[in-house]
């Protein structure tokens, strides 16, 4: 392995979101990055412009000098051949939720790379040992779980299997300690923490759609309340065919729990695939088709349930829900062994998506603390969340 004291030699395969974002993680930590994208000449210039214009961006909101992004160009290769990643310390697979494609894009690094590489899937919600499966070398395939944008967001969530080596484990320090990352190490199962919690939070945010709350009113009523976006503005930038996908996936290991999530499906094929519509000028409108489709679907309603109700009525009581639902999540998967202390799991939960919260996000709120009323000025409790889970 070469000396620790400088960054490690980085391969990112996949230049979507994620992988730009990657990219931009290896840059900032001082890694050469190659990066493997399908297709031909003119796809890998398409990647190559995209990179530079998420550096532009960087640039252009003063978090990065002009000429430094000018040197972290001069450090990015794009490439359409797998061998152009020999020589790489470690390789991020970042391709789209799919096992059998994960799986090809690890058989394809292993061809080329050298024997100590290590191979970290991006993965939100397949375990290692699950891609492991069919590897030449399965004792050096991990899951690194970035939270996005990987470049800002200060968490990884890192799985190993059984088999994982030693050199492997001493290579993944590596690479997140360059990149100045806190990690968070989980038991390697579906869904991991974040996933199956965030889909637990989602998943309270779609069933508030259908009892009649509009995307506008939901998302404002969230973010008021500490999140830096709200879940239909989140699910949006994932994009909507991602996250029905990895649905689809945890469900038979979640026990069909995201039952509102499971609507998604539903909506793609209706051809509603946002839930919001983008202005010429970037602005965002959301579509109430969206909330008239989920309404007609939800297989359990409130009675009462009415037509859409504006930002300002949507009080603390469903706050309280799409929290709590959060929350049980979070206990649950500390139940099962997943992390061993609901108060790490909520902190980690916290850091993850930037959630503070006016009384210290996911952490205080399992914790009991109150939440303010916009309706009053006296706070209120939210309902019990944790189900005999006593944070540490």
């Amino acid at each position: 392995m070469n000396a620790v004291t400088g960054p490690p030699v980085l391969g990112v395969v996949g230049a979507g979101t994620l992988g730009i974002s990657l990219v931009q993680a290896g840059l900032a930590a001082g890694s050469p990055v190659t990066v493997l994208v399908r297709g031909g000449e003119d796809r890998a210039a398409s990647r190559s412009g995209a990179i530079a214009r998420a550096l532009r961006r960087d640039v252009d909101r003063g978090g990065l000098p002009s000429e430094q992004a000018r040197r972290w160009l001069e450090r990015v290769r794009v490439t359409t051949d797998p061998a152009d990643l020999a020589g790489a310390d470690v390789v991020l697979e970042s391709v789209p939720e799919d096992v059998a494609a994960k799986r090809a894009v690890i058989a394809a690094v292993e061809s080329v790379v050298d024997e100590d590489c290590l191979i970290a899937s991006t993965t939100s919600s397949i375990p290692a040992a699950t891609l492991a499966v069919g590897a030449r070398r399965p004792e050096r395939i991990v899951v690194t779980h970035y939270c996005w944008p990987a470049h800002r967001m200060p968490l990884v969530e890192v799985a190993l299997h059984a088999r994982c080596g030693a050199p492997a484990r001493q290579r993944l320090d590596w690479l997140l300690a360059s990149q100045g990352k806190h990690v968070l190490r989980t038991a390697d199962r579906p869904g991991f923490l974040t996933t199956r919690a965030l889909f637990a939070f989602w998943d309270g945010a779609v069933r508030l759609l259908g009892e009649g709350y509009d995307v506008a009113a939901v998302d404002a009523a969230l973010e008021g309340y500490g999140w830096p976006l709200g879940p239909f503005r989140v699910m949006d930038a994932a994009g909507l065919r991602s996250v029905a996908r990895i649905h689809d996936w945890l469900a038979p290991s979640l026990g069909h729990r995201f039952t509102a999530l499971a609507l998604l499906s539903g909506m793609l094929g209706a051809g509603l695939d946002t839930f919001y519509d983008r202005d010429p000028d970037g602005g965002r409108r959301p579509r109430p088709e969206v909330g008239d489709h989920l309404r007609a679907r939800m297989p359990v309603r409130l009675s009462g349930t009415g037509p859409s109700r504006a930002v300002d009525t949507v009080g603390t009581q469903p706050l309280a829900r799409v929290m709590d639902a959060l929350a049980d999540e979070v206990a649950l998967a500390v139940a099962e062994g997943v992390l061993s202390s609901a108060d790490e799991a909520a902190a980690a939960y916290d850091l993850a998506f930037g959630f503070t919260g006016p009384n210290g996000g996911l952490r205080a709120w399992m914790a009991g603390a109150a939440i303010p009323d916009p309706g009053s000025s006296s706070p209120v409790p939210p309902s019990p969340a944790l189900a005999g889970v006593t944070p540490t």
